[in-house]
């Protein structure tokens, strides 16, 4: 009984507080430092408490009491919250930095949305879809010789199949800081991921691959996506993953199973 109450602590918490994995293992942790208290003065207690109905009684208010005395995180503030089905632009109210796919378009709403990078012509939803949308994102005006990823020559499923394979576990985006709200959000992002699997005739080296980026995104009075604008350096990403060193063709660009999409983990 006694472990089932100090339990109760720990799911508690997990509940209150559930905001992101670092909440859950702070709950399981508050959770297991009761426990480990109860293990130290147990026999302590029975001295003091008769019967084994009374030191059920007790353990369950001590339980209960320090549920409720342990505080829940507070949403910081100001804040707001917006969320369009372009979900590479989504805002949580619980904290100031969040995951979302930069690179997936799911409903109707993503069609009427568009997308300005790094000032070029903006594209609507259906356009992008149409090019793919890494290579919407990715495409540039270089000079042929300089291209390493050439967004022209690549098919929606081509280029996510190359993510895929260098980013296993994923391609983290996340917002460092929000530097205005509605209904012109300025906002600075970073793109993260571990290069672990081989990209165009590129072995993976197991590093780290990062860069930074800023974006706008104007809203309208319901707070739904007008247009967005991504500022960035692809070189940041391609300097990355051109460390890796050369493998032979035959065996670039195997497929590696991946957990979403890349670039929302």
């Amino acid at each position: 009984m006694v472990c089932l109450f100090v339990g109760l602590i720990g799911l508690g918490r997990i509940y209150l507080g559930m905001h992101c994995l670092a909440d859950i293992i702070g709950g399981l942790a508050f959770g297991l430092a009761i426990l480990a208290f109860w293990l130290t003065v147990h026999e302590h207690i029975d001295n003091f408490v008769v019967s084994g109905q009374n030191v059920t009684t007790f353990w369950a208010a001590l339980s209960f009491l320090l549920l409720f005395a342990y505080p829940t995180p507070e949403s910081p503030t100001p804040s707001f919250e917006y969320h369009t089905s372009f979900t590479g632009v989504a805002f949580g109210i619980r904290r100031p930095i969040l995951s979302a796919n930069f690179f997936e378009m799911k409903s109707e709403s993503s069609m009427k949305l568009l997308i300005y990078v790094i000032g070029r012509e903006g594209l609507s939803g259906e356009e992008t879809l149409k090019l793919g949308t890494y290579n919407a994102l990715l495409k540039n005006d270089l000079p042929e010789e300089f291209k390493y990823y050439k967004a022209e020559e690549e098919s929606l499923e081509s280029s996510h199949d190359a993510f895929q394979s260098a980013f296993p576990r994923g391609f983290a985006w996340e917002v460092v800081s929000v530097l205005s709200g509605p209904p012109s959000i300025a906002y600075k992002f970073r793109h993260w991921g571990f290069f672990e699997g081989p990209f165009k005739g590129r072995a993976p080296t197991g590093e780290m691959v990062q860069f930074y980026g800023m974006g706008l995104l104007k809203v309208d009075e319901s707070l739904k996506a007008e247009d967005v604008e991504v500022y960035y350096d692809p070189a940041e990403l391609f300097s990355g993953l051109l460390e890796g060193s050369p493998i032979p063709e035959t065996h670039a660009d195997t497929p590696t199973s991946a957990h979403g999409c890349p670039f929302h983990k």
